[in-house]
């Protein structure tokens, strides 16, 4: 028996059909061992800051100082009950709101995100983990743990999670002028009319 037109078309179309499926299933499986990747880090971050906090609240009391560089950078335990430079003093029920919110937008995101952008995802998921350990701090103790002074600027004294959401706008920085610079890059070679 002889395979003629309409059956050759339609073997063609369902290999066509089965390599593009398998090629599908294939991308979506990478997709959740990266994003699962990031998440294991965030994980990993959070519980650096957890650990960071436990270690100053049961090292000392509440207002204690230890100068690791006097004048400079001291260890200082004191306890906030606002944002980022205590604003929103005693907004906690706001501030775990915008925690919440935030933590969403970047699990969405860093799902959707492309493999390729490493410098992008490794931003969401240091954000993320900045994001949730402040939040753990708010729904545990309702209050977050500082620790770090910077006296040599008079800085407001801050945590891991602090530098973690620091670390995280800075990466996305990086991958933002990479990406601007690759478009531009892009542009320069297309043919002017």
């Amino acid at each position: 028996m002889a395979i003629v037109g309409k059956d050759i078309e339609s073997l063609f179309c369902k290999t066509a059909f089965h390599r593009e499926s398998r090629e599908i299933h294939e991308l979506m499986y990478w997709r959740k061992i990266i994003v699962l990747y990031y998440l294991a880090l965030s994980v990993i971050l959070i519980a650096i800051d957890q650990i960071s906090k436990w270690l100053i609240t049961v090292g000392m009391d509440v207002g204690g100082t230890i100068p690791l560089l006097p004048d400079i950078f001291h260890l200082t335990s004191i306890r906030n009950r606002g944002a980022a430079f205590s604003i929103l003093w005693e907004q906690r029920g706001l501030l775990i709101v915008i925690a919440a919110v935030v933590s969403a937008f970047v699990l969405y995101y860093l799902k959707r995100i492309h493999q390729s952008n490493k410098s992008m995802a490794i931003g969401l998921s240091f954000i993320l983990s900045g994001a949730l350990g402040n939040l753990i701090d708010r729904l545990l103790r309702a209050e977050v743990v500082d620790m770090f002074d910077l006296r040599l600027i008079n800085f407001p004294v801050f945590n891991v999670a602090d530098c973690f959401v620091t670390v995280g706008v800075g990466c996305i920085i990086i991958s933002n002028l990479r990406e601007s610079r690759a478009q531009k890059e892009i542009d320069g070679m297309k043919p002017s009319n």
